[in-house]
């Protein structure tokens, strides 16, 4: 019997006052590489809120490291580094 590596894993959050964790999203292991991205319910709450704003923010964009664990770059920096602009959701008030 052989055992693999997990190829992703789901990251869990404590909200602020929350009684429970829920699934913020996953975070996937491609190669030498891993990529996060929040959960499109988690995205859609109202308490919702970034597990680490500088390089996790709140959007639908999948967040990839670039070389190793730190610093991560999103989809968005990634779009506007080639002059491309990214379709970001709407903040919640």
């Amino acid at each position: 019997m052989t055992s693999e590596t997990p190829r992703s894993a789901f990251v869990w959050i404590w909200l602020p006052d929350a009684v429970e964790p829920i699934v913020a999203g996953r975070l996937d292991r491609t190669a030498d590489r891993f990529a996060f991205a929040y959960g499109r319910s988690y995205l859609e709450r109202p308490n919702a809120v970034s597990i680490y704003g500088p390089e996790l923010p709140l959007d639908n964009f999948e967040h990839e490291s670039l070389d190793g664990p730190m610093p991560l770059e999103t989809s968005a920096h990634r779009l506007r580094r080639q002059g491309r602009r990214p379709n970001l959701p709407r903040q919640h008030d």
